[in-house]
């Protein structure tokens, strides 16, 4: 009996053995296998960021831009200004005016920054608003040194509209969080997009079409700069060779022709607002047309002259 009882604790032993080298292999494969941003579960300290900033944007020894920036990807959401405004923003875009980040890394960044557009839910607000804005920065270097496929082009034009046309979520400054600005980043982007040599006739009236939609609807008035940030879209526009004019002659007209939004002598919310809206729009755009002295400025602004008095 004492002989079977030291063999079976003899092979316990083994087994136990046997059992946590393998779960030890099992990890070590694991760990090479995963990228490490999928193991890293402790953020990086408010400092690190902070550090980063404070010597200039130096990207610190042992990573690169491009990692970091996926990280700062996660705080495009984040309900602390500081670290959505100021780290998951302004970093990246640091980055990419000093060239750490390039043509490939902003590739490499683009699907993350589209699936964060594309996020549905009133939840979802700031990471759409902070996605386009980060977009922004591909559509602003690929407008100057195209780099993105037409079909790669194509798919962040389509996510811009998408988000132009279905943000519900319209708030300026909001006490306590900040920026939210969907309209204006979106407008950031689109912008950027109207410079691009790979924009079609077609696509412009996409976008001019995009611009009616949202004014027809947004509500309530706009008191953030958002009417002067979507009227640099058209400027953008109408700075090209191929001005879809016609386009935006009968965008300005629709605008303009929008009812007063009064029942009687009673405002309607939703009506005034979105008639204040395409006015302030309209306004800002005539006066950015004019001073812009661009190719096709003339027209543009007459388009809105002939409609509606700045």
């Amino acid at each position: 009996m004492g002989f079977f009882s030291l063999a079976e604790r003899d092979s316990a032993t083994i087994m136990q053995r046997m059992h946590t080298g393998a779960r030890t292999l099992l990890l070590l494969l694991v760990s090479l296998l995963l990228p490490s941003t999928l193991l890293a579960t402790t953020p990086r300290p408010r400092e690190y960021w902070e550090e980063i900033i404070r010597r200039d944007h130096a990207v610190p020894q042992g990573t690169t831009a491009l990692a970091l920036a996926r990280e700062l990807t996660g705080f495009l959401g984040h309900a602390d200004p500081l670290w959505r405004d100021e780290f998951g923003f302004s970093i990246t875009a640091a980055w990419v005016q000093k060239g750490l980040l390039g043509p490939e890394d902003l590739r490499a960044l683009m699907p993350l920054w589209l699936e964060g557009l594309e996020r549905a839910g009133q939840e979802q607000a700031l990471t759409r608003s902070f996605a386009a804005l980060n977009l922004s920065l591909v559509a602003a270097l690929e407008a100057n040194r195209p780099f993105l496929t037409q079909e790669e082009f194509a798919r962040l034009l389509s996510a811009a509209l998408h988000e132009l046309r279905t943000e519900t979520d319209l708030r300026g400054w909001v006490p306590g969080i900040g920026w939210v600005h969907a309209t204006a980043h979106s407008a950031d982007l689109l912008r950027q997009l109207a410079r691009s040599p790979r924009l079609a006739p077609a696509d412009q009236e996409a976008i001019l079409a995009g611009l009616a939609d949202l004014l027809r609807r947004a509500y309530p008035v706009f008191n953030y700069g958002e009417p002067e940030r979507l009227a640099r879209i058209v400027v953008r526009l109408s700075q090209r060779e191929d001005f879809a004019l016609a386009a935006w002659q009968a965008t300005a007209q629709r605008l303009a022709s929008l009812p007063e939004g009064f029942s009687g002598v009673h405002p309607e919310p939703a009506p005034y607002a979105a008639k204040r809206n395409a006015q302030a729009f309209l306004a800002a755009a005539h006066l950015q047309l004019l001073a812009s002295k661009s190719r096709n400025c003339d027209a543009a602004a007459a388009a809105i002259s002939a409609h509606f008095r700045p």
